[in-house]
């Protein structure tokens, strides 16, 4: 394939984006480190056009390639050009973010960190490393729940950027693995399952990130038995907010399509989220959420029924 990321200048603006964009998905599939080079470039284009939000799509893509190439230090400097793109989508006012130290700027208010999380959500998804509106979803139902448990409102904050970012480490998986319309094999398994941990180190780059917000992105995928990971945590060592966003995760995954399955009907996600109860879920999460769900609004991330 030839990787010249320039189409022809008698191209409009988004007819040469959208090429770029097709170049690029096809390209992922095939060789990263190709991928890393053509996205540094669509990047330049992308700015040479004013098309800020392809450029922060092919940054993710660069982000991408970067952490599967092992090459850190590029990753978080293309991280930090990321930021800074979505703190002009977000429309965030003063100092550029610098994400050298978690200390090095203050966001004016949660409300300001919330327009910086949201369309970092949203450039996930649509550099296709989460799956369709599972993002905002977790985090809408996230909040009708915590209501019901009476989580306090710090609580309530830390399950929404948790939600925002659980899944930030998906970045480093290799598109042909996170998107197989198959079961995975053991060793593509393993490889998976190293984004819970690189993500928890991506959001630490990120300013204000309540601690409990980085317990959901590391060990959100820890199960009640032990068998989950990164730490094999188990019962009540793994961490409340944890506990109930991880039932919240599956419950939509369950309901909608992934590459490798299909959307479960409300009945038959509510009969797995049963017979994990005891398993992968707090028993006593899982019987709230039960109690809840059918009180739940369009809001809260699934209909009323």
């Amino acid at each position: 394939m030839n990787d010249s990321y320039a189409p022809p200048t008698t191209l409009s603006n988004a007819a040469r984006t959208q090429q770029l964009l097709e170049q690029l998905e096809v390209l992922h599939k095939v060789d990263i480190t190709r991928t890393y080079h053509f996205s540094l470039r669509a990047v330049l284009t992308a700015q040479s056009i004013g098309d800020t939000s392809f450029e922060v799509h092919a940054a993710l893509h660069a982000v991408n390639a970067a952490l599967q190439l092992g090459d850190f230090h590029e990753a978080r400097h293309l991280l930090s050009n990321v930021f800074d793109l979505l703190e002009q989508i977000s429309g965030i006012q003063g100092k550029p973010l610098d994400i050298s130290s978690r200390r090095a700027v203050n966001l004016s208010n949660d409300r300001d960190l919330e327009r910086l999380l949201t369309p970092l959500g949203q450039a996930l998804e649509a550099s296709d490393l989460e799956t369709s509106g599972h993002i905002q979803r977790v985090v809408n139902l996230t909040q009708g729940f915590g209501r019901y448990l009476g989580l306090s409102a710090d609580q309530l904050f830390s399950l929404r950027i948790g939600a925002y970012l659980h899944d930030i480490g998906k970045m480093a998986i290799p598109a042909d693995v996170l998107h197989k319309p198959a079961r995975l094999d053991d060793a593509e398994r393993r490889v998976v399952q190293r984004h819970a941990a690189i993500g928890a180190l991506i959001a630490q780059l990120l300013p204000n990130i309540p601690p409990d917000a980085l317990q959901i992105v590391r060990h959100h995928h820890e199960y009640w038995n032990g068998d989950g990971y990164p730490q094999g945590l188990r019962d009540r060592d793994i961490p409340l907010l944890v506990r109930v966003f991880s039932v919240i995760d599956v419950f939509d995954a369950l309901r909608h399509a992934r590459p490798y399955k299909s959307a479960w009907s409300m009945e038959d996600s509510l009969l797995e989220i049963r017979e994990q109860s005891g398993k992968l879920f707090d028993p006593s999460v899982v019987q709230h959420f039960l109690a809840y769900l059918p009180t739940a609004s369009n809001g809260a991330g699934e209909p009323q029924r």
